[in-house]
């Protein structure tokens, strides 16, 4: 009997703290937790917080889910005061910019495999000079017998319908995107900061007004 009740008492106690909320794992907090990690606008904060508000989520659990939005928001902050502290003088992110260009790169030749592509499928081409540089993966599979001919050129279709679109399209993004942001990385990180200054004023001032 004893043994029971421990069992039972044992259950409360723990239940409660294994079904914690937690707004990293928690579906209804995913927007939030996305508008805080990637330094979103105060606007998308609102507009996540007020979401929040206005579904099935108690009051309760609510206020769980701002003190750790906060606790969030804050941790962030923190490490971007710390980056820009050891950025010193230094305004640039070499690693980015590397990162960049090598992006930048990557999207530029899958361009060209694009438009070497289309040539490939539509001319002749022993009429398109460096043909076999950009066709270099194909023509490397089919040479070595892994892949038939016609294995070959429905691997060279797949590229041209899929694979070169939408890896030039990501690769040239997010070239200019690290590039832009290794070239500027302390204004970059200024500009992170007041966002989150901004998140974390209006998560506490939630908490003043009882939300």
């Amino acid at each position: 009997m004893n043994r029971l009740i421990s069992f039972l008492l044992t259950t409360i106690i723990i239940c409660p703290a294994a079904q914690a909320l937690n707004i990293n794992t928690d579906v209804s907090c995913k927007k939030l937790v996305t508008a805080i990690n990637q330094e979103h606008t105060l606007e998308s904060c609102k507009a996540s917080w007020q979401g929040i508000t206005k579904s099935n989520i108690s009051v309760h659990d609510q206020t769980i889910i701002l003190d750790q939005a906060l606790q969030l928001a804050q941790s962030k902050k923190a490490i971007f005061d710390e980056e820009l502290t050891n950025l010193g003088d230094e305004t640039k992110n070499h690693s980015k910019i590397k990162w960049g260009v090598g992006q930048l790169i990557a999207g530029t030749y899958l361009s060209l495999a694009q438009v070497y592509l289309v040539a490939f499928l539509f001319i002749n081409k022993q009429r398109i000079p460096g043909v076999h540089a950009i066709l270099w993966p194909e023509s490397f599979l089919i040479q070595n017998k892994w892949i038939s001919k016609t294995g070959g050129g429905v691997v060279i279709a797949s590229r041209f319908i899929l694979v070169n679109p939408v890896l030039a399209t990501y690769c040239l993004y997010k070239g200019y995107k690290n590039l832009r942001q290794g070239l500027n990385h302390k204004q970059f990180l200024k500009d992170k900061i007041t966002n989150l200054d901004a998140i974390i004023a209006y998560f506490q001032y939630l908490q003043t007004n009882n939300q």
